[in-house]
């Protein structure tokens, strides 16, 4: 999957007849690749856009500008530009799971309808056909092939989203986004969601966009990670650049926010104020009323992605990333 020049701007309206007074440019101009069988992580505090990104690519949301090219069957398709009556064929090929595990399965199905419905609609196999899928992934996610005639209610927060993953995998998608599955469980069902969520991408091949704040459980099951702030990409790398060798300060922030809950801990890389209004982001790097190295350039020049040199696909977007030595993750 190739995603260029992805935009997503919400209008606020105000004022007596609801007029338009600006727009919040949640996503502003991103660019970024997946490769097949990947999991690539995207990182940021909470009001970045990730969550904004994920529900672009599969049109939960229409982008306002950009490309979003999935590769079907061979075949680039640009998403935005396929005719809503034309993504019923496309959709089978990509799934999201969602945060909040209570209210993403509807309470009044039983679990049955739930993980048998997107094969209903997709026209995959008969009645009989489905309910045995739906009994055969069940197993496959650690549950009972006996809990197909129970409801929502009677599960816990970590079975929930094992039928949610169930109900993700019922039609055989190449690609998931999984918009921070985890975040509402214990850490000890975290692990066990993580470790099952890899599993299931080397038995199936999937590929995976992780969407996350806590760049702890990136770590885990990335591949690569992007990193993301007012609608910006601010840094990409390899898993263990990114851990081990950080080029952007806001990169180093989201790290020593890992590490600061460690017994024994004494770092305090913190950022200054809150994420600013993005309905009016800050001139040049929209960082620099937060960054402890911001330079006259970083108030007025807007910095590019680009390629970091020596360094195999990871790009910043820093006007001094080459000689800042930011603290990584192990530091």
């Amino acid at each position: 999957m190739v995603v260029k020049g992805l935009k997503k701007y919400f209008p606020n309206r105000k004022g007596f007849f609801y007029k338009i007074a600006n727009y919040n440019k949640a996503v502003n101009g991103i660019d970024f690749f997946i490769k097949k069988g990947e999991t690539v992580g995207l990182v940021g505090e909470s009001g970045s856009g990730k969550t904004t990104v994920g529900r672009c690519i599969v049109r939960l949301y229409e982008p306002t500008e950009g490309s979003v090219e999935f590769n079907i069957d061979g075949n680039m398709i640009d998403l935005p530009k396929v005719p809503k009556k034309g993504m019923k064929t496309i959709r089978k090929h990509f799934q999201m799971l969602f945060q909040d595990v209570y209210s993403s399965l509807n309470s009044r199905m039983k679990i049955a309808d739930i993980v048998t419905e997107p094969m209903a609609i997709h026209d995959v196999g008969n009645k009989k056909e489905r309910i045995d899928r739906a009994k055969e992934l069940l197993e496959r996610v650690g549950l009972s092939a006996d809990d197909i005639s129970k409801y929502p209610h009677q599960f816990s927060g970590g079975q929930r989203q094992r039928i949610g993953i169930t109900r993700a995998l019922s039609i055989k998608p190449d690609f998931i986004i999984c918009d921070e599955p985890v975040s509402a469980l214990d850490v000890s069902v975290q692990a066990q969601i993580l470790n099952l969520l890899l599993d299931l991408q080397d038995e199936f091949q999937l590929s995976y966009l992780f969407i996350a704040h806590d760049l702890g459980v990136v770590k885990y099951i990335s591949d690569r990670v992007i990193v993301m702030y007012l609608g910006k990409i601010f840094e990409i790398a390899y898993s263990k650049d990114i851990y081990e060798n950080p080029r952007h300060p806001y990169t180093e922030a989201l790290l020593a926010a890992i590490s600061k809950y460690k017994a024994g801990s004494t770092r305090d890389i913190l950022l200054k104020g809150s994420i600013p209004d993005p309905s009016n982001p800050p001139s040049g790097c929209v960082l620099h009323p937060r960054c402890n190295y911001a330079k006259d350039i970083c108030k007025e020049v807007l910095p590019v992605l680009e390629p970091i040199p020596g360094v195999s696909e990871a790009f910043a977007a820093c006007h001094r990333y080459k000689e800042l030595n930011l603290k990584s993750y192990k530091r």
